[in-house]
């Protein structure tokens, strides 16, 4: 069984299914050697959990989607095996890559089955340890708030903010951590950990700087190039994110960032991600007629049009 995992506004998701599984060469291969299931994310939850366990367990703690996971069919491991166990899962696929993959599978499986069969086993009993995890209510040791907060500051980016390099995501529960352990304990170099990253994330590409809101993730590491999409859960933390910021300690430099950037990312929720039922939608795309982010590109001449001071105009289009 091949699983595809993905949700309405994922660009790669609408790309493999442009470029694999609408290609009737690919289609054919598919048909031929799977039973092939697609699944919306957003529709049944339960089963991106359960499945998305498989593909982090698979390759190293990464995940993403759109999720492509190669599974057991019922009876493999004998009458009473009900399968669906996952053996070979990732993310996107090429359609360089996709034919050859599922070839390679379908030979693998037919030339040593019980291996396969074999590791499935060992999949499926980790994914139910992962689910069935009991959690306790109760204090979080200082220790351990002390020793993440260290292990975050290790891998902050002194140049440009954020944690890590690109992608770079605006990780808002990191930020919240890292905001209740400075009430906890005051730190000058974290609070500068803190400011610097929310600063350069609302000035950089990340951010909507006309419409309002946060994209997803930035592409490269300066926050500058964004990927277009706009997820409504990123956007209410973040909301939260600043104003607790804010609460705290406004900007040194532009007291008025974290409201001004608050007050636009409702305005922009309210506007655009509201249905006429009051219902809000959980993303927005980032594509308009296949192109990632073309809804989003301004021409020189409206640029000239929007704004009528020709030195701005021209600062503008730098």
């Amino acid at each position: 069984i091949f699983l595809s995992v993905g949700y309405s506004t994922c660009y790669w998701c609408h790309v493999m299914e442009r470029m694999c599984f609408e290609s009737p060469a690919i289609a054919k291969v598919m048909n031929e050697h799977f039973v092939n299931i697609k699944v919306d994310r957003e529709e049944r939850p339960d089963v991106d959990d359960i499945y998305m366990a498989s593909v982090q367990i698979l390759n190293n703690g990464r995940g993403g989607w759109p999720m492509s996971v190669f599974l057991t069919p019922p009876g493999a491991g004998g009458k009473d095996d009900p399968g669906l166990k996952p053996f070979y899962a990732a993310t996107y696929i090429p359609p360089q890559t996709f034919p050859v993959l599922i070839q390679r599978v379908s030979e693998v499986w037919k030339e040593q089955k019980d291996n396969v069969v074999k590791q499935a086993d060992q999949v499926a009993e980790m994914i139910a340890g992962h689910m069935n995890q009991q959690f306790v209510a109760g204090d979080i040791p200082a220790a351990i708030i002390d020793t993440t907060t260290q292990l975050m500051k290790g891998t902050f980016d002194d140049e440009h903010g954020g944690f890590g390099n690109a992608p770079k995501f605006p990780t808002p529960n990191n930020l919240q951590f890292l905001l209740k352990s400075y009430q906890r304990k005051p730190d000058d170099q974290l609070w500068h950990v803190i400011s610097y990253t929310l600063e350069r994330m609302a000035r950089g590409g990340i951010y909507d700087q006309i419409g309002g809101g946060f994209h997803r993730y930035s592409v490269d590491e300066k926050w500058l190039v964004p990927h277009f999409e706009k997820m409504l859960y990123d956007n209410a933390q973040l909301v939260e994110t600043y104003l607790t910021a804010h609460a705290i300690k406004p900007d040194a430099k532009d007291p008025q960032l974290y409201p001004r950037v608050v007050r636009q990312v409702c305005d922009y929720v309210l506007r655009e991600m509201l249905d006429e039922t009051g219902t809000f939608w959980s993303a927005q795309d980032a594509e308009v007629d296949a192109k990632e982010g073309d809804n989003y590109v301004w021409t020189p001449a409206q640029v000239k049009e929007a704004i009528k001071d020709e030195k701005l105009a021209a600062l503008a289009l730098k």
